[in-house]
């Protein structure tokens, strides 16, 4: 469970081999989020399907714990998860 943007805690899933972070969109709309639509990825999934993101909210605060992270999140159209970080 991560505290995103102040608000409320979101369950998140850490991956290892994932090269950035990436959140759902009903949880960006739902905090509120802004995401820059001209920032945008081709994203593969694991199971080979390329989808682009929706675009980038940068400097989202996310607390974990005692630390403060200032994480630069790619909104994603209704993945299986809240919040995948790599």
């Amino acid at each position: 469970m991560m505290l995103v943007d102040n608000q409320t805690h979101v369950e998140s899933i850490i991956d290892p081999g994932l090269q950035i972070i990436t959140m759902s969109d009903a949880v960006c709309h739902n905090l509120g989020l802004h995401y820059n639509p001209h920032i945008q990825l081709n994203m593969q999934s694991a199971n080979g399907i390329i989808d682009k993101s929706l675009g980038l909210a940068c400097n989202i605060p996310c607390c974990v714990g005692d630390i403060t992270l200032y994480l630069q999140i790619h909104a994603i159209h209704d993945p299986a998860y809240n919040i995948l970080m790599g």
